[in-house]
């Protein structure tokens, strides 16, 4: 199960990185099967215009503007994913541009795994 204080705290990244401007195709937490760990997955189709490190730096930006917010979220628990990477594509057709969060248990489909699922509203 995802702790309130990280599902509270991945909100909270939400709308710091609406706030920025980041473009956010979905963000959710999921546990990381190899080390048990939580995931904080980020889509985002500036991904594949900007690519994967100025995207990085742009969503750190946003983040640090809201740091004394967020006292157990860590930039290592960040994954940034392109709406057209396999698990991209998988997570934004269940949970992308979404009007309400959904706690998901595990996630299953073709492509992907994944267990005990946090994802936030994006639309």
């Amino acid at each position: 199960m995802v702790e309130a204080t990280l599902v509270e705290e991945g909100r909270r990244v939400v709308s710091a990185l609406r706030t920025s401007g980041v473009p956010l195709d979905f963000a959710v937490w999921f546990a990381n099967p190899s080390s048990e760990e939580m995931t904080f997955a980020i889509g985002s189709r500036a991904i594949d215009q900007m690519g994967p490190t100025a995207s990085y730096q742009k969503v750190v930006e946003a983040i640090g503007n809201f740091k004394d917010d967020l006292r157990h979220f860590r930039l290592d628990q960040i994954k940034l994913t392109s709406v057209e990477s396999q698990m991209g594509r998988a997570l934004f057709r269940s949970f992308g541009n979404k009007d309400g969060d959904a706690m998901v248990g595990m996630y299953v489909s073709p492509e992907v795994v994944l267990q005990q699922v946090y994802a936030y509203a994006t639309a």
